[in-house]
This record gives C-alpha cells, sequence and structure tokens, in this order.
C-alpha cells in the first residue's frame, strides 16, 4: 500500500493520526476504463461504497434486463464517465477523493 503515516493537530489542541493513501489517477482511469461495469476504480480509489453500489447495479442489471436492452450498457457508461472524471480533475482533487477529504 501506498500511504504515509500523518498526525494533524485539531482546533481543541489535541492530536489526531491518520493514513494519506497516494494513488495514480491513472491507474483509476484504465481500472476504470476496462473494468468500469465492475466499479473497480471505485475500489482504486477507496470509495468502498460506490464500488459495492456498481457491484450490485451491474449483477442486478445483467440479471434482469435482456442484452438487447441499451439500459444492459449503463454500468459500463457509467463506468467509463467517472474514469474520464478521474482523468480531467486536478492531483489534488484526486487526492482529497480518495484521502475522504472531499466527496
Amino acid at each position: 500500500m501506498a500511504y504515509k503515516m500523518v498526525t494533524r493537530a485539531r482546533d481543541d489542541g489535541s492530536t489526531e493520526t491518520f493514513k494519506e493513501y497516494h494513488r495514480s489517477k491513472f491507474i483509476a482511469f484504465l481500472l476504470g476504463f476496462l473494468f468500469g461495469a465492475l466499479g473497480l476504480h471505485f475500489l482504486y480509489a477507496r470509495n468502498f461504497v460506490y464500488f459495492w453500489l456498481m457491484l450490485i447495479f451491474t449483477f442486478s442489471i445483467f440479471y434482469a434486463v435482456p442484452y438487447e436492452s441499451v439500459w444492459s450498457y449503463s454500468p459500463a457508461a457509467i463506468g467509463l464517465v467517472t474514469s474520464l472524471y478521474y482523468l480531467a480533475i486536478s492531483k489534488e482533487k484526486f487526492f482529497n477523493i480518495v484521502n475522504g477529504y472531499d466527496s
């Protein structure tokens, strides 16, 4: 894992120690581009709730919707759009998303 331990002072004078993760935007883009329907780019970016929602959404779509329907391609389209978003945002914004500072 690529992380470092950081200690930060709080407003009340106490300190807190936590992990800061450093992830690559390009790898997040590749995972979203290749495996976006499964939500692996969310897993890489430590967005666990979105990962599970995407996984459940993907398998429910493939179970309930015929393959000829346009809805069967929606998980892949969502994965592609979010992977392009990860590629387009700044490194600081991606860092904040990975570490939970920004949603």
